[in-house]
């Protein structure tokens, strides 16, 4: 490229008459040293010479660069762009073309650079959360017009104030700019942006760039990259590393997936990524990107809570914290959270743990990169013992109310203050129904499912802590089961005396029986009701779901399943195992199995994600747990402060003649009740009665309930509140009277 040369030296260099922008790493800054301030404007123009384009000087090149990145460009960069195009003058004088010397190598690539700055294109930007914000900040700064997009509007007008353009949907982003970056919470989240109403996908102008920086499901990345190829368009994911801070000084790592063996592409995604980070990976296909992201934040809650735990521990052993950090960061335990994000207060001045946690990288986020790893561990057998249970800590904070919303770094505070979950180990004992009638009962569970009778009690008035729910009546209860409870997981069926049946809600999906003397009979019956698992499924006289299967995997007949329906199973989880120190056996989009991993007692629970409110009717049971007694308050303690409902605190409940045991009676996120009782105590109350069967079935006999009520009718409770009918006879004072629809039997 021949470039004519300027008359007269010039007075000034050219940095001195543009308003240069801080320097990126990456990108070479827009100072041409070596090309001339133009000279003074009395020259006349004249022509170009001949096969060479006319020269339009600063004109249109200079002024569409200039209107491309949104930024005041000086006229000595508008007569270094025109004359770098049309091989004229960087003036409007054209001097003799024997005079101009070759343009050197080092001149090209500074013209070069100079032009990729000038001519920046608009870049669209949706999600400005703690990280997106930062990043589009640095854009603007580099000298990108920015159309931008968030769920916040009051964000999106404080970057309308800044300089960039409003949009009302991620439609209006698509439609004006041919590259977009998205940075968003989650999978769902990326879905609804690209492919949902006013989605990007609807106005995606074709040979688009889309760069997802989100940490989100590999799956999912592969989805939307399909949908945009469909458009004729490329999306790369892009996750990052750094945090709050990286983003904020552009020093983010960048791990692209899709632009493997592709380096024009990779190039043309540095000329922004470059711009907001210092480090940009190629980590091969679509997908690779959040493969590297998952791995990388595992390992970084891992060590997060290691320092935290260490930082704990030195201060309780009188360690002065910042003395304690400076040997860590001198020594073999240095990492990136104990030199540059220890979650200590006052340790690093400037970050989230020096200011009261506030803003960076929550804790729910933290949970859900964890919940992604976890998944892709289960799928692929990787056992990954640290990585779980660091997931489970952090899905204790997400639910947690005073560390929802707070860093990742608030680990700390959450150990320090003594709120970390009780290290419980329940022992599963049996599932709580009410039933409607003894007789009928009797015979499906003994008769048809072949169970015994371990005990069986008659009580004149309710339960404390309601084990036959809100009634005050007479009732009894009966355990059956496949053996006694010390060794076998158990059905307790509840009676009142007083109603005949309940309505059944959604909560509960079934019980899971394993007896192969039972299926065998079942199937040669002509029994065809079979389930995805090849059970057969049938139905009590109350309507619960029995699904009986074909194997007895310990050797002898169990009820080796209780299976829930729940609304949100990423909550119930955090419940269950991050509150109740129950393992995740296993997890799948809409379905987990957790345990107590109880050595010959292959107990699981079961969770199904229903994506709606679990209806519990007036028909709900209860699942029943023992652990040692001295568990009991700390168990209160930890779901009290993690945010969990206590139903009934701890109570001691005598029955006469046997044991006194003490009970804490607790419901999950969906309101499935959850008791917990002392296990020295109940083991002797749970010994097996062997006059039980002949005193339930001496019961039914005596049982005149269906003469005592209503003209001979018992009464069918529709009531959703949990109340007993007014005009029982035994409705205790404490309930007061409701209004109840009722159904004669």
């Amino acid at each position: 490229m021949v470039r004519r040369q300027s008359s007269p030296k010039p007075s000034a260099p050219v940095r001195s008459r543009v308003a240069s922008p801080p320097p990126r790493p990456a990108v070479a800054t827009p100072v041409a040293r070596s090309v001339p301030a133009p000279p003074p404007a009395a020259a006349a123009p004249a022509a170009a010479p001949m096969g060479a384009a006319p020269s339009q000087g600063p004109g249109l090149m200079a002024q569409m660069a200039a209107t491309a990145g949104g930024v005041a460009i000086g006229s000595a960069v508008g007569h270094a762009v025109g004359g770098m195009f049309s091989g004229g003058s960087s003036s409007h004088e054209a001097a003799p073309a024997a005079a101009a010397p070759q343009q050197t190598s080092q001149q090209i690539r500074i013209d070069i650079n100079l032009l990729a700055y000038c001519c920046m294109s608009t870049v669209g930007f949706i999600g400005l959360g703690n990280m997106g914000a930062h990043m589009a900040r640095n854009l603007i700064r580099a000298g990108h017009a920015l159309v931008v997009y968030d769920a916040n509007p009051k964000t999106v007008q404080q970057f309308k104030s800044e300089g960039a353009t409003a949009a009302s949907s991620p439609a209006e982003v698509g439609a004006a700019a041919k590259e977009v970056i998205t940075m968003l919470p989650s999978s769902p989240h990326v879905r609804e942006v690209y492919g949902g109403k006013k989605g990007l996908l609807e106005t995606l102008k074709s040979g688009s760039l889309c760069l997802d920086s989100s940490t989100i499901d590999q799956s999912a990345s592969i989805e939307v990259a399909k949908a945009v190829a469909e458009k004729k368009s490329i999306y790369l994911d892009a996750p990052v590393s750094g945090g709050v801070t990286g983003a904020q000084n552009a020093t983010l790592t960048f791990m692209v997936g899709g632009a493997g063996g592709n380096p024009e592409l990779l190039t043309r995604a540095k000329v922004l990524l470059d711009k907001m980070g210092k480090n940009v990976v190629c980590c091969g296909s679509i997908g690779s990107g959040q493969a590297a992201k998952i791995c990388n934040n595992m390992l970084l809650a891992i060590e997060m809570i290691g320092t935290a735990e260490t930082m704990n521990l030195g201060i309780k052993m009188g360690l002065d914290p910042k003395k304690l950090a400076s040997i860590i960061n001198t020594s073999s335990g240095r990492c990136w959270s104990s030199d540059t994000y220890n979650p200590c207060p006052g340790v690093i001045e400037g970050i989230p743990p020096s200011k009261g946690y506030a803003g960076g990288f929550g804790s729910a986020l933290m949970a859900k990169d964890l919940s992604l790893a976890q998944n892709a561990a289960t799928t692929l057998g990787a056992p990954t013992p640290l990585g779980s249970l660091s997931h489970q800590i952090y899905r204790l904070l997400a639910q947690h109310p005073d560390f929802q919303s707070k860093d990742f770094g608030v680990v700390f505070k959450f150990l320090s203050e003594g709120k970390q979950m009780a290290s419980l180990v329940g022992r599963p004992l049996h599932y709580v129904i009410k039933i409607g009638d003894r007789k009928k009962s009797y015979e499906f569970y003994v008769g048809t499912l072949g169970m015994k009778i371990l005990r069986h009690e008659e009580f004149g008035e309710g339960c404390e802590a309601e084990c036959n729910g809100p009634y005050n009546g007479k009732w009894s209860k009966t355990m059956v089961g496949y053996g006694e409870e010390d060794n076998h997981f158990v059905v307790e069926m509840t009676y009142n005396y007083e109603i005949g049946a309940y309505t059944k809600g959604d909560d509960l999906h079934g019980l899971y029986v394993d007896n192969k003397e039972v299926f065998d009979q079942l199937a040669s019956n002509g029994a065809s009701c079979w389930d995805e698992d090849n059970r057969l499924r049938l139905r009590d006289p109350d309507g619960h779901s029995i699904f009986v299967g074909g194997e007895t995997p310990i050797g002898k007949p169990s009820i080796s399943r209780v299976a829930l329906n729940v609304n949100d199973i990423e909550k119930s989880i955090a419940f269950w195992s991050g509150l109740l120190n129950m393992k995740v056996e296993s997890k799948e989009e809409r379905r987990a199995v957790l345990s107590y991993q109880k050595k010959g007692r292959p107990w699981v629970l079961q969770l199904n994600s229903m994506g709606k409110t679990v209806n519990r009717a007036t028909a709900y049971g209860r699942t029943a747990f023992a652990c040692t007694t001295d568990k009991l308050a700390p168990l209160e303690a930890a779901v009290k402060s993690g945010g969990g409902t206590i139903l009934k605190p701890l109570v001691s409940l005598g029955t006469p003649g046997k044991a006194t045991v003490h009970v804490v009676i607790l419901a999950d996120p969906d309101g499935h009740e959850i008791c917990f009782v002392g296990e020295e105590a109940f083991k002797e109350l749970s010994k097996i009665d062997p006059k039980s069967d002949g005193e339930i079935q001496k019961a039914i006999k005596d049982d005149w309930s269906g003469e005592w009520f209503k003209n001979g009718k018992k009464t069918m409770v529709f009531s959703t509140d949990r109340y007993s009918i007014p005009w029982m006879i035994h409705v205790s004072k404490k309930h007061s009277p409701r209004r109840f629809k009722q159904l004669h039997l």
